[in-house]
C-alpha cells in the first residue's frame, strides 16, 4: 500500500514537469516508472535524471546529487576508494568516446543516503559525450557468496584436519574428496586414492552391507547409517573400520553428497578376538578341569565316608574330628567343582533363545526347591510374568539361584519373596525381592563375583557361585542384573531381559 501511495505521488510529481510535447512527457514518465534504477548524466556532468527505483535504492533524490562529482562525494566517501572509482570510470568514459558507443559494467561498493552501503553493478552506455547509468543490487548475492564460501572453508579446515578418516562422495558414487587420515589408514596417499575403485578396496563380504546402506539413506529410511566394514589394506591386510555416512540434500530434497567417518577399529577387534579366545580357553579349561577331577574326589570323598563309617567311635576323639574334617573337605570339594562345571557351561552349553513364559520357568525353579521351601515355611509369591526371549532351563537357573538365596540368607522371620515385573522403553525388569538379611552396598558388586561368599561359618552353607552364574546367564541374554539392599531390611534383585517382540 505505501508502495503504491508513493507511486501515485511520484506521478503526480511527474505530470507537474515541463515538457515540450505530450509524446516526451509519457516517455518521461515511463524512464520515472521503469523498474531498473537508473540515472541520465549529460556532457557536462551534470545529473539531469533519476527515476524512482533509484531514489528507493540509495535514498538520493535528484536535489541531492545534482553533479556527477556530488554522486560522487555521496556515494563514494572514502577519498582513496573514490579516487579510484573517479579513475575507472573516466578511463570508461574517454574509451567509449573513442571508440563508440559501448556498454561497460563493474562492481562498485556504494554508500546509501542512509549510511549503510550495497555492493552494486553499474552498468553504462555512453551516446556522445552523455551516458546513461543503470544499477544492480548484488549484495544479497555477493553475502551468499561469502557465506558460502566460508562454511566450505570451515567444512574444508576440519574435513582435512581431521584425525578420522572422512570421505566426500557425489550422490551418483563420484568420489569428490578424502582427507590424509583416512588415506593413512589404508597405506595410500590421497592422490592414490582418488584413483582406486571403492569396491577394489571394500572385502567382498561386506560390498552388499555398504550397497544396502546407500540405498536405505537414498530411500529416506535413515537420515544417518553407521555399519562395521572391512577395507583392504595397501598391504593386502584387513582393516576393520566403524564407517557412519550421512546423506546431505538441497533446499528442494534432493540428494547431494554423502558425508562419511571412517573410524579404525582394528586394535579393538583384534583385542576383542584376542578375549574371546581367551575366554574360550579358559572356559574349556574350567571345564576339563572339574570334569577330570571328579572321578578322582569322586574316590576321595567314597573312602572319607566309608572311613567314618567305620571307625568313627573307635578311635580317639581328635582321629573322630579329623576324619569329619576330611569329608566336610571332600564334599565341599565337590561342590565346588560342580559349580565351577556349572559356571563354565552357561555360555558352551547354552540353548538358542526363544519365547519362554516367565511364569512356566519360574513354576519350574519353584518345583525344584520345594524341599527347601517347606522346610523353612517360605511363602513365594508372583505377579503376572511377561514372555521373554531366554534359554528356559538357564531362567529357572536364575529363578532358582535367587530364590534359594533369598530363603537361605533369611532373618528369623519366615521367609517371604515376592517376584514380579514391569515394562521399561526397550525390555522387561524383574524384581525378586525378599525380607532377608540384607546386603551392605559396599558389596553390591562383589557378590555377583565368583566365588564370592560374604558370611563365613557353617550357618549359611554354600560356595558363593550362585550369583556369578546368574550374571553370566543373564549377560549372555543382553541384559544386566543389580541389587538393592539394606542391612536387616532384605534385598532386591533386578535383572532384565528382551521381550518377545522387542528388537
Amino acid at each position: 500500500m505505501e508502495k503504491l501511495k508513493l507511486a501515485r505521488q511520484k506521478i503526480k510529481e511527474l505530470q507537474e514537469c515541463p515538457c515540450r510535447s505530450e509524446s516526451e512527457s509519457r516517455f518521461y514518465h515511463l524512464m520515472r516508472l521503469a523498474p531498473t534504477p537508473f540515472c541520465h548524466v549529460d556532457s557536462n556532468g551534470n545529473v539531469i535524471f533519476v527515476n524512482i527505483r533509484f531514489e528507493q535504492m540509495f535514498g538520493y533524490t535528484i536535489a541531492d546529487i545534482p553533479t556527477l562529482d556530488a554522486w560522487f562525494q555521496k556515494a563514494y566517501p572514502n577519498s582513496d576508494y573514490r579516487r579510484w572509482v573517479v579513475e575507472t570510470w573516466d578511463a570508461f568514459v574517454n574509451d567509449a568516446t573513442k571508440n563508440g558507443s559501448d556498454i561497460r559494467s563493474a562492481e562498485y561498493r556504494v554508500t546509501c543516503r542512509d549510511g549503510t552501503d550495497k555492493l552494486v553493478e553499474i552498468s553504462g552506455v555512453t551516446f556522445g559525450a552523455e551516458f546513461l547509468a543503470t544499477f544492480h543490487d548484488r549484495t544479497p548475492q555477493r553475502q551468499a557468496e561469502m557465506e558460502r564460501a566460508d562454511l566450505e572453508a570451515k567444512f574444508s579446515t576440519v574435513f582435512h584436519s581431521s584425525t578420522v578418516g572422512k570421505s566426500l562422495t557425489g550422490a551418483d558414487g563420484t568420489l569428490l574428496e578424502i582427507n590424509e587420515a583416512f588415506a593413512n589408514m589404508l597405506g595410500y596417499t590421497v592422490s592414490e586414492m582418488q584413483k582406486i575403485n571403492f569396491a577394489n578396496i571394500t572385502h567382498p563380504e561386506d560390498i552388499a552391507e555398504s550397497q544396502k546402506l546407500i540405498k536405505d539413506l537414498l530411500d529416506g529410511i535413515a537420515e544417518t547409517r553407521e555399519i562395521e566394514k572391512r577395507y583392504i589394506h595397501k598391504n593386502g591386510s584387513i582393516v576393520w573400520t566403524s564407517v557412519s555416512t550421512r546423506l546431505l540434500r538441497n533446499a528442494e530434497n534432493i540428494p547431494v553428497y554423502f558425508v562419511t567417518s571412517i573410524s579404525n577399529i582394528t586394535p579393538l577387534k583384534e583385542a576383542m578376538a584376542q578375549l574371546e579366545r581367551s575366554n574360550r580357553d579358559l572356559e574349556q579349561f574350567a571345564y576339563m578341569a572339574s570334569h577330570d577331577l571328579q572321578e578322582p574326589l569322586r574316590m576321595v570323598s567314597s573312602y572319607t565316608q566309608l572311613l567314618a563309617k567305620r571307625y568313627v567311635g573307635k578311635l580317639d576323639e581328635d582321629a573322630d574330628e579329623f576324619i569329619q574334617y576330611a569329608v566336610n573337605g571332600a564334599n565341599r570339594m565337590q561342590q565346588l567343582i560342580k559349580d565351577l562345571l556349572q559356571y563354565s557351561r552357561v555360555t558352551t552349553k547354552g540353548k538358542s533363545l526363544e519365547p519362554v513364559d516367565a511364569h512356566s520357568a519360574l513354576a519350574e525353579a519353584i518345583g525344584n526347591l520345594e524341599m527347601m521351601i517347606s522346610e523353612k515355611k517360605a511363602i513365594i509369591s508372583a505377579a503376572q510374568l511377561p514372555v521373554v526371549m531366554a534359554d528356559k532351563g538357564q531362567l529357572v537357573r536364575v529363578f532358582q539361584n535367587l530364590i534359594c538365596n533369598a530363603i537361605k540368607f533369611s532373618s528369623e522371620n519366615k521367609p517371604n519373596v515376592t517376584v514380579s515385573a514391569q515394562r521399561n522403553k526397550y525390555d522387561w525388569q524383574f524384581c525378586v525381592a525378599d525380607n532377608g538379611i540384607g546386603i551392605d552396598d559396599k558389596y553390591f558388586e562383589k557378590i555377583f563375583e565368583i566365588f564370592q561368599h560374604l558370611n563365613s561359618g557353617s550357618r549359611y552353607e554354600g560356595t558363593g557361585i550362585g550369583l556369578a552364574i546368574s550374571k553370566r546367564i543373564i549377560e549372555r541374554h543382553g541384559g544386566r542384573i543389580w541389587v538393592d539392599s539394606s542391612p536387616g531390611k532384605g534385598s532386591s534383585f533386578y535383572f532384565t531381559l528382551k521381550g518377545e517382540n522387542d528388537a
